[in-house]
């Protein structure tokens, strides 16, 4: 009997085949077996290998790496779950994870990380990482959802004598950023929230959006210098008794704040008036020298 081309057949079927006879090497040559390594049985490279037990790649020399994967063009290592069972419960053992990475006290690793792609911990010292994103020229880590979050961070424990944190972001070069966020007009680069209770969506075209659930929380605060850049000093002159300020964004709505900073008697700022694209400082009288106003845009 010939062998049929997509026959699976195990590593002992095949040798016994090959001392057959050269009719049965010239019969695989024509069609050739795919080949399958059997529980027990030894990897096949270049082919589907499949078993019921778990297979394990153990180094005994600490400087040798256990696994490696590498290719020119291509994936190095793949890892794929297949399974779309929902848990009984959110104790149950893990089942839906492409691949698990742990250094340290493997115990303490996460049991449950179901409809995970990616899963990493390390519990060797204080300066252990879970997951390490790297690049030199490009980024470190990538997080994207079309429905839900693209990176999500939570503190659990205090670090140094500070509270949890739950995204860190440093940097030390020249014009960069701890953390850049970025938005367009619909939507909100950063949204942080405190105190109990919810807020609504944050509103779009927004840089950053603080708000505080209950009268009880903070939305927002600075210990150091703030700078504005829709603030400033400017002069009056000693005859003038106003000062028209042209700055884009200004309506008719905004709020405005002035203030005198030259001490002159009885000269104060009477009012100031917002337009489309510019404000007007009002004195109550001339001020016979030249006096500084200060000033604050707030919408």
């Amino acid at each position: 009997m010939t062998d049929q081309p997509n026959q699976v057949r195990t590593r002992r079927a095949i040798l016994a085949a090959a001392a057959a006879g050269s009719a049965a090497v010239a019969a695989q040559a024509v069609a050739p077996l795919a080949v399958r390594a059997a529980t027990n049985g030894n990897v096949i490279l270049g082919q589907s290998n499949t078993a019921d037990a778990t297979t394990v790649v153990a180094s005994t020399t600490s400087t040798v790496t256990a696994f490696l994967g590498s290719v020119t063009d291509g994936i190095g290592v793949y890892g794929h779950s297949t399974d779309n069972t929902i848990p009984a419960s959110s104790s149950a053992g893990s089942h839906r994870t492409g691949v698990v990475g742990v250094a340290g006290d493997e115990p303490l690793a996460t049991n449950n990380t179901d409809e995970t792609g990616v899963y990493g911990y390390a519990d060797i010292s204080a300066a252990s990482t879970g997951v390490w994103g790297d690049s030199t020229k490009g980024t470190g880590v990538i997080g994207t959802s079309s429905d839900g979050d693209g990176v999500y961070g939570e503190g659990l424990f205090g670090l140094d004598g500070y509270g949890a944190i739950g995204v860190y972001g440093e940097t030390g070069a020249p014009g960069g950023a701890g953390m850049h966020a970025v938005a367009d007009n619909t939507a909100t680069a950063l949204y942080a929230f405190a105190g109990s209770g919810t807020v609504g969506a944050p509103p779009p075209n927004t840089a950053i959006y603080a708000a505080a659930g209950d009268p009880t929380a903070t939305a927002l605060q600075v210990n150091g210098k703030v700078k504005l850049s829709r603030s400033g000093r400017k002069p009056i002159g000693k005859t003038a008794t106003s000062l028209k300020v042209v700055m884009a964004g200004v309506t008719t709505s905004s709020y405005v704040v002035a203030t005198l900073q030259t001490s002159v008697t009885s000269c104060y700022v009477r009012a100031v008036v917002p337009a489309s694209g510019s404000f007007t400082i009002y004195l109550s009288k001339a001020p016979g020298k030249t006096v500084y106003v200060g000033y604050i845009v707030v919408n």
